[in-house]
């Protein structure tokens, strides 16, 4: 409220809060950092119109994310974003000066996941976050995530028990659409005791070995 278009005054909110939910659709929650325009002018707008509010919106919380100074630590018993849930969230949320970090620990898909993550809001957002996966069934995690969006190999197909490191770079532009072009991931991934089955892709290989043997491959490591 006492912060002028520069903050000429150094004016900020600080806070500590505790943010605590038995069961949170993070998918609902994202909805309300979206831009929304009103159905007549949806149709009337063009691309340039809806750029320029997205732009607006995009700068709005930008300039609200300047003027933050604090952390909510954050616990959630039950949560779930599209197909994938996880229980037992307990982290923070850390606000300063145009970026927020992001730590955590949670039950996930029968292992543990940590998170360790920063979001910027500078003139292009973006995002870095190192994601620590321990002990994960890897038929839940593709079952949940849509097999990833292909379907050479899929949930009825994969078993194991899987642990991964993983470091994530993505970034939006000024009206706040994701860059395909710009993600990067470097991932290091183990799969112990595990099962390939009926994985039409090993079929290639029915020249050189039995059929019957590609059709259930268990592997250690």
């Amino acid at each position: 409220l006492f912060a002028d278009s520069v903050n000429s005054q150094q004016a900020f909110l600080e806070f500590q809060a505790n943010l605590e939910g038995k069961k949170v659709d993070l998918g609902k929650l994202l909805t309300a950092f979206n831009l929304k325009v009103a159905e007549q002018d949806t149709v009337q707008a063009d691309a340039v119109r809806v750029d320029s509010l997205k732009t607006a919106v995009i700068q709005q919380q930008r300039r609200l994310t300047t003027l933050l100074k604090g952390r909510f630590a954050t616990t959630i018993e039950d949560y779930n974003y599209q197909q994938i849930a996880g229980k037992n969230f307990s982290g923070q949320l850390d606000f300063s000066t145009n970026q927020i970090v992001i730590k955590g620990q949670t039950d996930i898909m029968e292992g543990s996941l940590d998170l360790d993550g920063r979001l910027y809001f500078f003139r292009d957002p973006s995002l870095e976050a190192k994601l620590t996966w321990e002990g994960v069934d890897i038929k839940t995690l593709f079952a949940q995530t849509n097999n990833f969006g292909q379907e050479v190999l899929t949930a009825k197909s994969i078993s194991g028990t899987m642990s991964t490191k993983t470091m994530i770079y993505a970034f939006w532009d000024q009206q706040g659409n994701f860059r395909d072009d710009r993600l990067r991931v470097l991932s290091a991934v183990a799969i112990k005791d595990g099962s390939l089955t009926d994985f039409e892709l090993m079929n290639q290989f029915s020249t050189f070995v039995n059929i019957k043997d590609l059709q259930n491959i268990k592997f250690t490591q």
